[in-house]
Parts: C-alpha cells; structure tokens; sequence
C-alpha cells in the first residue's frame, strides 16, 4: 500500500488521499480493520464535509 496526502492550492481546507493497493482483495481487507472502520464511522465525519472515494487504474508511461 502507498499513501499519499496532497493539498488543493486554491483551497488549504481541502485536501484528498491517494492510497494504492496491490490488488482489490488487498484494498477490501484494508477496509474490513479496525482502524479503518473507527474513521469512517467516528472520525472523518467530524472532519469532513464531503468523502468521495473514486477509484482509478495506474496507467504506466515509458
């Protein structure tokens, strides 16, 4: 897994996550922790107005 936190320049109260797994059984278990779980159902609503979780495949250049 890489985890990667950026923030928007126009807006420093936005900022987005990018997180890479190997595969989807890989992103599914890291849902399926503890720690996970406890975000998103007790600390990200108290820190974020709007969570979109969008899903893209790496496109390798060269």
């Amino acid at each position: 897994m890489r985890y990667e936190m950026h923030r928007s320049t126009d807006n420093p109260d936005v900022v987005f996550f990018i997180e890479r797994f190997k595969n989807q059984d890989a992103f599914d278990s890291h849902l399926k922790t503890s720690y996970v779980k406890n975000f998103i159902d007790n600390e990200a609503p108290l820190l974020v107005d709007n969570m979109e979780l969008k899903f893209y495949h790496e496109i390798i250049v060269g």
